[in-house]
Parts: C-alpha cells; sequence; structure tokens
C-alpha cells in the first residue's frame, strides 16, 4: 500500500469550516503590503556598480533563488496534483514541509528582492510572509484539521509549516500524476517569468536614471 497519501472520510458539509476573509483575499493583502516598499525599492539608488562582482554575483543568486522557486512548486505539484484538500499527502516535498507550494512562491518574491538589491522590499516581503503565516495558512490548516481529521494534526505535529526540514524527506518509489495540475502549474510557471524580466528592466531604469 502507497504510503504517499492517507485518504480519510470526509466531514458532513455542515462542519466544514469556511475560509477567512484574508485567505480569500490574500493575493491583495500581499500586494498592498509590498505596493510601498516596492516604490521604494524602485527609487532608490543602485547598491552595486553595474558588472561588478558583487552585482554579478546578486544577478545569478536571483536567478538561482527564482528557478529554485518554480521548481519547488512544480515537485509540489507533482505530489499534490488532484489530491488536494481530500487526503494527507506526506511525501516528497509535503514530507519537509507543509506548504511547499508557498515556499516555492517566497524564493521567487525573494528572487525580486535581491535583483533589485533592496533591503526595505525584503523587509515588505518579510511582513508578508508573516501576515501568510498568520492569516491564509492558519485558516487553511484549521478547514484541513476539521476535514482529514487526527492523520492532518499528527502530520502537522511532524512537519513545520514553511521552511523545509530535509531530514524528514520521505517518498515512495511511483508516484501517480495528475498531468491537468501539471500543465497548469506550468503555465503559471511561464506567467511568473515576468518577475525576473520586470526586476531586470527595474535595474536597466535605476542604472540609466
Amino acid at each position: 500500500m502507497s504510503t504517499a497519501a492517507l485518504t480519510v472520510p470526509l466531514v458532513s458539509p455542515r462542519s466544514r469550516i469556511r475560509k477567512h476573509w484574508a485567505e480569500r483575499r490574500r493575493a491583495t493583502i500581499a500586494l498592498v503590503i509590498l505596493a510601498p516598499f516596492a516604490y521604494l525599492a524602485i527609487d532608490a539608488p543602485v547598491l552595486l556598480s553595474p558588472g561588478s562582482p558583487g552585482e554579478l554575483t546578486a544577478r545569478l543568486l536571483a536567478w538561482s533563488l527564482f528557478l529554485g522557486g518554480a521548481v519547488f512548486r512544480f515537485w509540489a505539484t507533482l505530489y499534490i496534483g488532484g489530491r488536494k484538500g481530500r487526503m494527507v499527502v506526506c511525501q516528497g516535498p509535503y514530507s519537509i514541509t507543509r506548504n511547499p507550494l508557498y515556499f516555492g512562491t517566497l524564493l521567487m518574491a525573494l528572487a525580486f528582492c535581491v535583483r533589485l538589491e533592496s533591503v526595505p522590499l525584503l523587509c515588505g516581503l518579510a511582513m508578508a510572509t508573516v501576515v501568510y503565516l498568520c492569516t491564509t495558512i492558519r485558516s487553511e490548516e484549521r478547514r484541513l484539521r476539521s476535514k482529514l481529521g487526527e492523520p492532518y494534526r499528527e502530520y502537522c505535529r511532524r512537519v513545520p509549516r514553511l521552511w523545509p526540514r530535509p531530514s524528514l524527506f520521505r517518498t515512495d518509489a511511483a508516484v501517480e500524476l495528475d498531468v491537468a495540475c501539471l500543465a497548469k502549474e506550468f503555465w503559471r510557471a511561464v506567467r511568473w517569468t515576468a518577475v525576473p524580466l520586470a526586476a531586470e528592466l527595474l535595474m536597466q531604469w535605476r542604472v540609466a536614471g
């Protein structure tokens, strides 16, 4: 029997917990938090000289973070596709963090901060991450605890909420794939490429200014 996911009976519709308003508006809230810090980043002087070893290192780090985040999200989709909210998935990336999709997104957002060489924007991202942890992720976990019961509670006690713990890694020899979910994540990743491209354009504009 595969251990990639634990299937549990679903609770009755009456006992389901509704989404918190902050969870439903999470993207808008994140943008509101980040907007003033992004403005400061765009208007701030460039910290590293263009073409210098430091600037080249920052650019390489930014692209590495972005690609790492995209790969992490795609990896998570391999395991969660078609099973989200129906069972406890506790293998692959879900064996080292309960929210690998959010962690991948965080890496891609961090890449934007690094490429813009902006400490204020990094602070804004930290604030947005804390809001996510305290509202969106906690709201999702309350609903999953109600829906999936003790198996999910045990999973939460064992696996960290966001930052991965590699020592916990485990996986089965085979994983059932959901092609539709993988295709959706692929096109989402394509759209995310606008982030590093926008960062490159903004840096060129700041250098020229």
